[in-house]
């Protein structure tokens, strides 16, 4: 299995750098200021934030399992959110930290430096910028 390391699939800009964007978003920003903070065309941020708040509630679950998985999280209510985006970044942000926390290192994938976006979207499985999440992608399996 492929898992984006620098770049998700089909796009150039490194994962730091669509990460910083969301996370901008999720503040509530819009993408021509997102654009400006993270130095790219204000089209190349606008289609990111479709996509990811179009796959937000499938990455957010896919999360919430793994994290789940990894340190037998279970919370006793979810935190509120004012947007979907910024429920997913939130909780994508939350089990990366739990493998940091679990692991202290990378996940085992070559090239992989072990910085949290990067765990982040190893975490993703890479779907989050893909139109059209397979179902059989939107959901963790364990084990």
């Amino acid at each position: 299995m492929f898992i984006p390391v620098r770049a998700f699939p089909r796009r150039t800009d490194s994962i730091e750098t669509v990460w910083a964007a969301l996370a901008a978003a999720a503040q509530g920003l819009g993408h021509r200021k997102v654009a400006e903070q993270v130095g790219v065309p204000a089209t190349t941020v606008r289609g990111w934030l479709r996509r990811a708040r179009a796959n937000s509630d499938i990455i957010a679950n896919r999360a919430r399992i793994f994290r789940s998985d990894l340190e037998r999280y279970k919370p006793d209510h979810l935190p509120k959110f004012d947007t979907p985006l910024a429920c997913m970044v939130h909780t994508v942000a939350g089990a990366a930290c739990a493998w940091k926390r679990r692991f202290g290192t990378a996940p085992p994938v070559p090239g992989l430096t072990g910085t949290l976006q990067q765990i982040g979207s190893f975490i993703t499985g890479g779907w989050l910028l893909i139109a059209n999440v397979p179902l059989s992608k939107q959901w963790w399996r364990p084990g």
